[in-house]
């Protein structure tokens, strides 16, 4: 993202992504979800989306994609671990 935008973009659009799913953490009264998790790569933020998103809720993914297309952000398809 770039200057612009919070800090903290990475949780919120990870807030995001748990509202479209539906999906919550227990225990966590933050809106917070396996489908989206806020990661430092490198330096470097990161949301690592992962790829049942688009099976579970393609309106998520849609959105999320449509963000990194707008934001010229770059998206990185990577293999599950194990395969």
């Amino acid at each position: 993202m770039n200057a612009d935008h919070p800090g903290d973009w990475a949780e919120r659009l990870a807030g995001v992504v748990a509202l479209f799913a539906g999906e919550r953490c227990a225990g966590n009264p933050i809106a917070s979800t396996r489908l989206a998790m806020p990661v430092v790569e490198q330096d470097i933020k990161c949301l690592r989306i992962s790829s049942e998103l688009r099976r579970i809720c393609p309106d998520g993914f849609g959105f999320c994609d449509a963000l990194r297309q707008r934001q010229r952000l770059d998206g990185r398809y990577l293999p599950r671990a194990g395969r």
